[in-house]
Order: C-alpha cells, then structure tokens, then sequence
C-alpha cells in the first residue's frame, strides 16, 4: 500500500478502520488525512469513502483537499473540532436551541442527496459531525464526517457484513439491530433526533434509552426519536421544518394543549394524532395521565383502540403505574375513582375489539391498582362487568386475575354478584 506524499505530525483520531492525522503538506499548511488500518476491509470501505464524498460534496459534506486514485487515503481541512469535543468544553455558546438548529439544518443539507439516491449514512454521531472554519472569512460551517459505514441503496453493497449493527451505541437507530441493510432515512433522522437530545439536556445518550428534553423541543425530539421507524418524519427536511415550526411559535404546556384538544367534542383525524402523540411523548407526566387524560370521551377511546390497539394498552398501561407509584398530593381519595374509570374503559374497549391478549395485560395492571385502592364506585362498574364475561374473554379476565395476585379480592368481590362466566367462576371461586 503506498503511502502518502504528507508528513503526520500526531494522530488527531481512530476509528475501527482509519487513523486520522494532523499533517503537513509540502508548502507547510496543515491538513487531516485520513488512512486505513491494517485490517479486513478497512481499504474498500475508505474508497467507498472517498466516492461518496466526492459524489454528494456541498457545503455541509467534509471537503476532499487531496486524495490518490490507486491508493486509499485522502486528505481533508483541519476542523476546529466535533460536537462532542465542544459540548463537553463548552465551546458552542449559551444557546443550546441554535446549536440543535445548526447541527439539523446541516444534517439536513448533507446527506439530503444522499438519501434521495438510497444511500444512508448509518453513523451520524458526535464524532462525526464537524465544525469547519472558512479560512477567507472566518465562518464556521457543521459538515458530516465519516462516510465508511454507509449503507448503499439495495443490490449496491459490495460485500457481506458480519456484525449485528452499525452506527454508534446510543445514536444509532433501533432498528440497525433487526437489519442493517434495511434501514433508510428514518435511522439518520433518529441519530439527528439524539443528537439534538444531548444538546438540549447536556447528556450522552444511552443504548435503547429514551432521552427528551425539557421545554418546548420535547415533542420535536420524542417524533424523530420514537422507537418506531414509521412515527418518525420520513427524511431530515421534513424534520427540519417541524423543528423550525415549533421554534418559530410560542411554547405550549403539553398538559394545556391536551385539555383544550379533549375539550373539542369533535376531534378531526389531525387533532386525535396529536393527542396520541401528545401522550407519547410525555409518560413520565403524572399529572397529565391522571388528571388531564381522563377527560377524554370513550369514543376516542374505541377509536383508539381501533387504530393502535398495542399502543392503547400502553397508555393504559401506564396510567396504572401512575396510580400506584405516583405521589397523590391533595387530590381527594376517592378521585381515584377517575383515573379508575379511564383504563376500565380502555379495558372494556380491547375486550370489545376481541384484542384478548392485550386486554389481558391491561387487565392484570388494572387489578393491581383497583385492588390497591378498593373505591366503591368502581367495584360496582368493575364486578357487574366481570359477572357478564364468558368465552375468551372470560378466560382473559381469569387469567389476569390470577397473574394480579389478586384472587382473594376478586373472589370477595365477586360474591356480592351472581356469577354467569363459568370460566371466571373456576378461577376466582
């Protein structure tokens, strides 16, 4: 392998298949090159490198100074240093908001052709997202970096890959561990997503863990970030300008926007998405799953259930885990009659829509946290439902009372009504 016509002067950098270096060019000006390791594979993947910057260059793709035809290394401008290094320094102001702007508009912009060719960048990290100084006029520009572990549009890939994921832990997109080779822009848009994340909270981002902001960005991040490839925004120019649509409008409570959305005794299909995203985006919120949440009408519940029934179980789901590890502050005791009622309905909703398993989970949560409080208002509506189920939703219930711990209560409960499911009956005596 032949060598560069550049003196290294100190190793700025490594990955898994390159060194960069600090280095000098015959008029004395420094550069950074970039040269592969000495293992499998390292070579393809820097000339891949090299095509791919020279092919989709703009002002927000690292710039290619120098490079060989025959020989895989390349040369580039010396950069002022990645998001990383300057988060952890402080070297990007007292504005986070901008920054996150910055780093999204350039994400957008560099790898916009990219994708619009099928090709998918799959690393976009801190590391990999530079600050360039202009040397005419000092302006600094965010540029993406590293392009080795592209994933090339389908059919294109030169070569079988072994490893189960691309990308960096905490940046790359959940679904790099079912197929790597399936991805598309929605996994870029997530590792933007984490990136304006860390910026906004001042935290690195951990494997499969969400991380949201406080404030109004919140929602933004939670979108390009959801687990679910398919509730993201489908490219970064989309989330580009929801970003700079929310940036351009007052800050909303969330807990504000969801009471004025339930108030509406009409919802249009845009509004429900809203409120289903609103939901999403904010289950760490007590107050909104038990004091806002409720208001909503068991239509939108049906509704619900009927376009997302995974999903709804979630929400009621976790409406029970606010009902018994949530503080209860001054709220009335028997309030949690309300919230009570809220995840029956969601309940009775999955049982009526024959979705049997889930309902079972719900049911198993629902039990735990009706045992749990014992309100007399929801015993009546929960033991004359119970009394009417048989077939498999009786045998659901059944099981989910056995799973709850809760049989003796339910038994209790169930001698003050004349028991029709035989398949409750067995179970609960």
């Amino acid at each position: 392998m032949g060598k560069s016509p550049y003196k290294r002067l100190r190793e700025l950098g490594a990955g898994g298949f390159a060194h960069v270096w600090l280095a000098e060019d015959l008029t004395g000006s420094h550069v950074a090159l970039k040269e592969p390791k000495s293992v499998p594979n390292a070579a393809k993947r820097m000339r891949r490198e090299i095509e791919l910057m020279r092919r989709f260059a703009n002002k927000h793709v690292m710039q290619i100074l120098d490079y060989d035809e025959y020989e895989p290394w390349f040369v580039m401008p010396v950069a002022e240093g990645n998001l990383g290094q300057l988060l952890r320094i402080g070297g990007l102001g007292l504005d986070p908001e901008s920054v996150a702007l910055d780093i999204v508009e350039a994400a957008a912009a560099g790898l916009g052709v990219a994708h619009s060719e099928g090709v998918v960048h799959r690393d976009v990290s801190p590391g990999n997202m530079l600050l360039l100084r202009d040397t005419s006029d000092g302006t600094l520009t965010w540029v993406v970096a590293d392009w080795g572990l592209v994933r090339r549009p389908l059919g294109q890939t030169t070569s079988a890959v072994t490893q189960s994921a691309y990308g960096t832990p905490g940046y790359a997109a959940p679904e790099t561990w079912d197929d790597m080779h399936a991805v598309d822009a929605r996994a870029d848009v997530y590792s933007v997503g984490r990136l304006v994340a860390q910026i906004l909270t001042g935290r690195t981002p951990i494997w499969n863990t969400p991380l949201l902001p406080a404030g109004r960005m919140r929602g933004f991040v939670a979108d390009c970030t959801d687990q679910n490839p398919d509730l993201r925004p489908a490219d970064l120019n989309l989330a580009l300008g929801e970003m700079k649509a929310v940036l351009g409008r007052p800050a909303v409570r969330p807990r504000a926007r969801l009471r004025d959305l339930l108030a509406n005794e009409h919802l249009d299909s845009d509004a429900f998405v809203e409120v289903r995203r609103l939901v999403r985006q904010n289950f760490e919120d007590q107050k909104l799953f038990i004091d806002d949440l409720p208001e909503i009408s068991v239509d939108l519940i049906e509704q619900w259930v009927g376009a997302d029934p995974d999903e709804a179980a979630e929400v009621a789901i976790n409406v029970c885990r606010h009902l018994q590890s949530g503080e209860w502050g001054t709220r009335h005791f028997n309030y949690a009659n309300v919230p009570l009622l809220l995840v029956f309905n969601f309940l009775r909703s999955l049982v009526q829509a024959t979705q049997f398993a889930l309902a079972e989970d719900v049911a198993t949560n629902f039990f735990r946290a009706e045992a749990s409080w014992t309100r007399f208002e929801q015993q009546k509506r929960t033991n004359s439902w119970l009394a009417g189920l048989d077939g498999q939703a009786g045998q659901a219930m059944a099981r989910a009372v056995r799973r709850s711990g809760e049989q003796e209560y339910y038994r209790q409960q169930l001698r003050r009504v004349h028991l029709k499911s035989p398949d409750l009956d067995e179970e609960i005596g």
